[in-house]
């Protein structure tokens, strides 16, 4: 009995070591109708479907987390997957693009979801005339799936790593096509392909495969057709159950499938203006902090970079991590400028690296990494009393009322004005001008935590800073 329990404790304490099944897609009804829809006139379209010109396609990305905002799949290891994800599309004629910012949803029951919860997440957050992505931690099991009634795709982040060819396979799905070991002609392929027209998959250069499970390359099974034939799979197919080191590709005929349903059937995808595509060629060169400079204020902090021509904003990362993308990250951020101001903590040694990107090409280089150590005390700027004079009032303010900020120049010109939190999110930002004199502007502290934050002015290439203490 002993020896029972032990063996049952040792088969329970594998079971999460086992990998996530590869697909949860059910290739159903409506999805074999525009398949069959394709046989029917791919005589027609044979001609677009082999020229196949560039045809933009963009991705919305959902981005799940727990609830307590924890978890998210990291942001450059998404630029990487859809830098891989236009390589591994190249020959389709399609190229991905993001649309718009990215979608951070924090939700447990979404996070480590079921079929049920998945549908009520795509419904309550898809956005129309995209294609939908949603990154999780466990899709039900899977390591994606496509679901035809919310119309969008979920992918687990473990599945989707440097090289992983899940993304490219529920889009696959997405797009028509069908496992090559479906029976979507209602009858099994034979090995030599008599009747490939209307049995397994329909196409006629996927070979015939029962394999719907993991597996290995090359087959080495001898599992027969219906005619006594061995199976021999094609393992480079992205749709086939291959591992992901086997595949590359495509077939002719899967192209030509997806690219009838994008011309016919998705139509809304094209409906868009042309991204920029052009690639960015340049890697950032920092400037501030210096390489290991020793004696940075932690409470404010200035990282501050060259603009890369056609970026069109940056992503820094921040970390004590011996590299990035361990823990802890401490600032992993997108931004339009070409600096950031923030706090950290003291008596710390930091990393950063900035990466230039645009929603048409995440294919960039990251900058060669900075460090430096923070120190106990005070980084805010002095105000240069000689140019102008910052003032900032009351400097102990309840949250909900106004702020009046005054300042007295000996020029002209346009600033930047904002209120900043400590942990450097931008609360409030407006561009104001100013001339010779007294100049007043106001600031709202609606909506606003009681705690420490700054008033930043950015004028003639300077920052003026002053602290404000915001109450209940």
């Amino acid at each position: 009995m002993k020896l029972s329990y032990l063996l049952l404790f040792m088969f329970l304490i594998k079971i999460p070591a086992y990998a996530q099944e590869p697909c949860g897609t059910e290739f159903g009804d409506e999805m074999k109708a525009q398949l069959l829809e394709y046989h029917q006139y791919k005589q027609e379209f044979g001609g677009a479907g082999t020229e196949r010109v560039t045809r933009f396609v963009p991705l919305k990305f959902h981005i799940v987390g727990r609830s307590n905002g924890t978890g998210h799949y990291r942001k450059a290891n998404l630029w990487l997957l859809l830098c891989e994800l236009n390589t591994k599309f190249a020959s389709t004629g399609f190229y991905f693009y993001l649309y718009g910012s990215l979608n951070y949803i924090d939700n447990d029951d979404y996070f480590d979801m079921d079929i049920s919860s998945g549908d009520e997440m795509m419904y309550q957050n898809n956005v129309e005339g995209v294609t939908n992505v949603y990154i999780v931690n466990n899709p039900a099991g899977y390591c994606g799936y496509y679901t035809y009634g919310p119309d969008a795709l979920t992918v687990a982040k473990n599945c989707n790593k440097p090289g992983s060819t899940t993304l490219a396979h529920e889009l696959g799905h997405y797009f028509s096509l069908p496992h090559p070991f479906n029976v979507v002609g209602g009858q099994k392929e034979y090995v030599n392909g008599s009747n490939c027209d209307f049995a397994g998959d329909m196409f006629c250069d996927t070979r015939a495969d029962f394999l719907n499970y993991r597996w290995s390359c090359p087959y080495t099974g001898n599992q027969t057709d219906p005619n006594g034939d061995e199976y021999d799979p094609d393992e480079t197919l992205f749709m086939s159950y291959s591992f992901d080191e086997c595949q590359d590709k495509f077939s002719n005929e899967q192209m030509g499938a997806m690219n009838y349903n994008l011309t016919f059937n998705r139509t809304d995808l094209l409906n868009h203006p042309a991204p920029d595509v052009a690639p960015i060629t340049e890697a950032v060169q920092l400037t501030s902090p210096v390489d290991v400079a020793n004696d940075v204020p932690h409470d404010f902090i200035e990282f501050s970079w060259e603009p890369v021509a056609g970026a069109e904003y940056y992503h820094i990362e921040v970390t004590r991590a011996p590299t990035f993308g361990a823990e802890p990250t401490e600032i992993d951020q997108l931004v339009t400028e070409t600096y950031l101001t923030t706090s950290l903590n003291p008596d710390k040694l930091y990393k950063w690296r900035v990466l230039p990107l645009k929603n048409g090409y995440t294919c960039g280089t990251w900058s060669v990494p900075d460090s430096f150590y923070t120190v106990l005390g005070t980084g805010v700027k002095e105000l240069d009393l000689q140019a102008s004079a910052l003032q900032v009032y009351p400097n102990l303010v309840a949250a909900g009322n106004t702020l009046s900020v005054s300042v007295n120049t000996l020029s002209e010109g346009v600033a930047e004005l904002r209120l900043m939190a400590i942990d450097g999110r931008i609360m409030t930002s407006q561009l104001v001008n100013f001339k010779p004199g007294e100049n007043n502007w106001k600031i709202s502290t609606n909506g606003l935590s009681e705690g420490l934050y700054f008033v930043n002015l950015f004028a003639e290439n300077k920052w003026y800073n002053q602290k404000v203490v915001v109450t209940k």
